[in-house]
């Protein structure tokens, strides 16, 4: 399932319409319904707001199909604090202090894993 697939599945269970969720969380009825679709993907805010609406837990609503891709999106602040965590674990890799599995590598693994877009709509 996609999250858009539970955003509704959730929202059937609870006996909602999406313009009643749409006034629940402030969000506008199309974009859940772009949500839904899969034609746009929530930011993490988004998804907090609709998790608490549907009272379920954010990680049900992110529960996906492990064998699809999905995006990730940022907002610049968030990029360039991944960037700077970057720049610190690189740092704590050449310093005498790390030894063994390179925490580096590690975090630069997790970041190839997934596809991120960047939301310059808002950057605040």
């Amino acid at each position: 399932m996609t999250i858009g697939d539970n955003i509704k599945k959730h929202r059937k269970a609870k006996g909602l319409t999406q313009q009643e969720l749409s006034e629940m969380t402030g969000i506008a009825r199309e974009q859940l319904s772009h949500y839904e679709t899969g034609f746009m993907t929530p930011r993490i805010q988004t998804l907090e707001k609709i998790s608490t609406s549907l009272n379920v837990s954010l990680n049900e609503l992110m529960k996906a199909d492990e064998n699809k891709d999905y995006h990730l999106i940022l907002t610049k602040d968030e990029m360039k604090f991944l960037m700077e965590m970057m720049s610190i674990i690189s740092k704590i890799n050449k310093s005498s202090l790390f030894t063994g599995t390179s925490l580096y590598n590690n975090f630069q693994n997790i970041l190839d894993k997934l596809y991120i877009m960047f939301d310059f709509e808002d950057t605040q």
